[in-house]
């Protein structure tokens, strides 16, 4: 198309608008609503000529209703104090009077009427408006978005282009109340919405969600965690993994109606007893979503073996990797664990000790030394938690003597032999004589042999001994040797 037809085209265009508005003496400019909710109407006057004053008038939804007949001519601005712009969209016009009657009734502009959804579960609210209607050339070039927090602080929330009639708010804080409104920008006018308020009762996440122990009961472990019971949570999901770092799979889901007190215990059984879990708890909010999670904690599992120099040997693992804990090792001595003796061993805040039990060697012990550690946490002294029990079994320690003088002298006057490790498991000592006769049997391993048959002095020579025993674990262990009988 040739430049000059362009211009042509141009020039009709903008004759055709301005012969638009030409065609009225006194156009508005804005519809804006306050801090009072009440509207202000803006206009400008292109023809005073003629013009006694002006005419307002709203848009009833059938017909243009004026509001106000006689405003002075002075005046570019009314306050519409009747109508309210927080229930809906308002549509307004102006015309002049002169003498011979009232002109054409402007262009409508209408208000922006916001409305907003407030979302409790993700405390956010959700603004939406109508888009300002009656600038022309230019129209709306954008939204911008305002809040006013508490009263005081106001503060744009953010921007959207002038065809995007929506906006999130995220984010909000409990226990404040919020004010928001929208303001539309052309070029050189701009127009306010209505405010709506809210006083935010958003979702109250845990203030306090933490894991105290894992502790052994018998097989089964006990699991406890200090809650809010103020907080907005529906249940509580246990979940465990056997890797520290790995995927947590849901053990069981507590109801918030079943927990009366902030610290309460849980119990999760054990597959296998020397099992090594690592715990969490996650709040489920009311509107079932997870909320928040607590720290992860452990079982202690220790493991115990025996060397050959009369030491067990312990290591464990700490509740969780990295912890500052320290421990108490305890031992019992002999299988009869009700009866057993305890001790405290040590305290330590390494994860391996070496246990020197040469000095019980002629004590109560059957060889059998089980070991359980009891944790604390540098970071919390008022909880102690209890590891899984291991036991070691020490080899049995056997002195035999190869002779004595049964003479009645008090001195090595019976045969015995001299067991350390060992379980009565089984025991029996017999003695025979050279051609293979059975002189002397006993099943009490405390007993020894005078040196008599039937009730008389043996004679002195070598006699033959068959001794069974068994270890702490049962096992049965035979020995065969002689022994010399000496009369000095």
């Amino acid at each position: 198309m040739p430049r000059k037809n362009i211009f042509i085209l141009i020039g009709f265009l903008i004759s055709i608008n301005f012969s638009a508005i030409a065609q009225y003496k006194v156009i508005l400019d804005s519809v804006s609503v306050n801090a009072d909710n009440n509207v202000i109407i803006g206009w400008k006057v292109l023809d005073s000529t003629g013009i006694t004053n002006f005419k307002i008038y709203y848009w009833d939804g059938i017909t243009w209703q004026y509001i106000s007949d006689s405003v002075p001519l002075t005046e570019t601005v009314y306050i519409d104090t009747i109508l309210d712009p927080s229930e809906s969209s308002l549509q307004y016009a102006i015309a002049g009077n002169d003498s011979t009657g009232p002109d054409p009734i402007s262009p409508g502009h209408n208000t922006i009427f916001l409305e907003s959804e407030f979302d409790f579960c993700n405390s956010e609210i959700k603004l939406t408006w109508n888009g300002y209607n009656g600038w022309t050339s230019p129209s709306v070039s954008q939204y911008k978005v305002y809040s006013i927090k508490n009263y005081t602080d106001t503060t744009e929330e953010g921007r959207v282009g002038g065809n995007v009639l929506e906006y999130t708010v995220k984010n909000l804080e409990g226990e404040s109340h919020y004010g928001f409104f929208v303001r539309a920008f052309s070029d050189n006018s701009s127009s306010t919405s209505n405010m709506v308020s809210l006083d935010a009762d958003i979702l109250i996440a845990p203030d306090t969600l933490i894991g105290n122990y894992v502790t052994y009961t018998g097989k089964i472990l006990e699991i406890s965690f200090t809650v809010d019971l103020d907080a907005d949570v529906s249940s509580y999901k246990l979940v465990r993994s056997k890797d520290y770092y790995d995927t947590y799979d849901t053990v069981k889901v507590i109801q918030s109606s079943q927990i009366t007190d902030s610290v309460f215990t849980v119990y999760d059984t054990l597959d296998y007893y020397e099992d090594k879990y690592y715990y969490k708890l996650i709040a489920v909010s009311i509107c079932n979503k997870n909320i928040s999670e607590s720290n992860i904690i452990g079982n202690l599992i220790i493991i115990s073996s025996t060397d050959d120099n009369q030491t067990n040997l312990l290591n464990w693992y700490p509740s969780v990797p990295g912890i500052d804990e320290s421990y108490n090792i305890y031992r019992r001595r002999t299988s009869n664990w009700k009866d057993s003796i305890l001790d405290l061993v040590t305290t330590v805040a390494d994860t391996a000790y070496s246990d020197d039990v040469s000095s019980l060697y002629l004590n109560e012990s059957d060889g059998k030394f089980c070991y359980y550690i009891i944790g604390t946490k540098a970071s919390n002294t008022n909880y102690h938690y209890q590891s899984n029990t291991d036991c070691a079994v020490q080899i049995p320690l056997v002195y035999i003597p190869n002779a004595f003088t049964p003479n009645g002298d008090g001195k090595n006057d019976e045969f015995k032999p001299i067991i350390s490790y060992a379980s009565d498991y089984n025991y029996q000592l017999i003695i025979y004589d050279r051609w293979g006769e059975k002189i002397f049997e006993s099943k009490d391993i405390t007993q020894s042999w005078n040196g008599t048959s039937n009730s008389k002095p043996v004679k002195p020579g070598v006699y033959i001994y068959y001794l069974n025993y068994s270890d702490a674990e049962k096992r049965l262990i035979n020995k065969t040797g002689s022994v010399t009988v000496i009369y000095p």
